[in-house]
């Protein structure tokens, strides 16, 4: 990945040049870190004098995060990536929140906010407490997406450490003894806010940015899969011109019937299960077979991985893609559970979602997809994954052939040919 001035030149056919809303290069050396491997060229505010900071006067993280990744965007002309965080404490009301760096007043003074904490807390029993980072996306016309990071933990009563900034030396993280100032820097950043926002920031947007993995080559037998998205879909400009509702785009919850969504969701942290070797690959993959035969879905594509899995599908009407995903990931984790004897949840309770508005992000998402066991070295080629739908024994049960015959916007999909007389149990 190539990063603004000082950086090593490394430029490709289709790098994308990706504005980072900061002017804080530790902040830009750790972003630029955690997206290695992202055909993107990094550059930051820095790298544009003349464009004014953006005034933070948003309510929430969210909209403070939107608001400087779109001004950026649109000043730039360019994608850019920006990010709000702050600390919540329950026994404060979520306080000092969007108000963090500035807790105690101005000027911003790390000594005096962490003082009125203390303060504030004197004699709380409850300290429960969490570090929260909003992540958000925009494209030069300003439509933005966001992810977020979380950290939870607790405030202690005296500060510990010295390294960091901020509250660090009075947070001690769940599963930690230390204080994050008491921690190494690659230890803090393995498990902070920020780290876990630009984890799902990779997991969510790499196909965007076109990632490519170290060396991958562009690989026969994805070329040799049909081009899903030549005769099947119309571009559209713009988000609103589908959702008249566009604000909510901010959220990344709209839900349409007939509509395509690239799906990513990952096991919970305490199921240490590899989710790609069987029987559980097994169980996960009949689930989601289930919901196509059931003629509830279409399945473009999937992938599944030691610790996530992907998915390129559409809910058929009149499901919703809330309703069939709830299907799809409570049969399957109750399957894996009874299998497994054992207890507790089996996946993640959020998952990431994107529309899929035209044909070259549908293509992009399903190479990506694809690909993903290449990238990871699990396989040399994508076709050799066995729970994949590269894999040759699954395209007969993708909607390809569908896809290449009667051209449609996703907006009226029409069922394709399905399996009939289903006698399976309904998840």
């Amino acid at each position: 990945m190539a990063a603004g001035a000082g950086a090593p030149a490394h430029k490709s056919e289709s790098v994308m040049k990706l504005i980072v809303a900061t002017r804080n290069k530790h902040k830009l050396e750790e972003i630029h870190t955690i997206l290695k491997g992202l055909n993107v060229e990094l550059h930051s505010a820095l790298d544009f004098p003349e464009i004014p900071d953006v005034v933070e006067d948003g309510d929430t993280f969210e909209a403070n995060a939107i608001k400087k990744a779109v001004t950026l965007a649109r000043a730039t002309g360019c994608w850019a990536l920006a990010d709000d965080s702050g600390l919540e404490v329950d026994a404060l009301g979520g306080a000092p929140g969007v108000y963090s760096a500035r807790y105690a007043g101005e000027p911003v003074s790390y000594p005096a906010n962490n003082e009125k904490l203390l303060r504030e807390l004197a004699g709380q029993k409850n300290r429960r407490a969490r570090f929260r980072c909003v992540m958000a996306l925009s494209d030069p016309q300003g439509h933005a997406e966001t992810v977020e990071g979380c950290c939870e933990g607790h405030i202690i009563e005296e500060l510990r450490g010295t390294a960091g900034f901020g509250y660090d030396p009075l947070f001690v993280p769940d599963g930690f003894k230390q204080t994050f100032a008491e921690m190494p820097a690659d230890q803090k950043n393995g498990i902070s806010h920020r780290g876990r926002a630009l984890d799902a920031a990779k997991e969510r947007w790499s196909a965007i940015l076109n990632e490519r993995g170290a060396g991958s080559p562009a690989h026969e037998d994805v070329k040799k899969i049909p081009d899903l998205c030549g005769r099947g879909f119309q571009p559209r400009e713009t988000v609103s011109s589908v959702f008249p509702h566009s604000a909510d785009l901010r959220k990344h919850r709209y839900d349409v019937a007939g509509h395509l969504y690239f799906v990513t969701k990952r096991r919970a942290a305490n199921a240490e299960i590899d989710l790609s070797q069987p029987p559980i690959a097994d169980e996960i993959v009949q689930s989601l077979f289930w919901l196509l035969e059931d003629q509830r879905i279409w399945l473009l594509g999937f992938v599944l991985m030691p610790d996530h899995c992907h998915f390129v599908l559409a809910p058929r009407p009149p499901f919703s893609l809330k309703q069939v995903l709830h299907s799809l990931f409570s049969f399957s984790a109750q399957k894996i559970n009874h299998l497994l004897h054992r207890h507790g949840a089996f996946w993640m309770e959020e998952f990431f979602e994107r529309h899929l508005l035209n044909q070259e992000e549908t293509r992009k998402c399903l190479e990506y997809l694809h690909l993903n066991p290449v990238r990871k070295g699990l396989v040399q080629r994508a076709e050799d994954w066995r729970y994949s739908s590269a894999s040759p024994g699954f395209h007969d049960k993708m909607s390809w052939a569908w896809l290449m015959g009667e051209p449609t916007d996703c907006a009226g999909l029409e069922a394709p040919p399905t399996k009939e007389g289903s006698d399976r149990t309904s998840p």
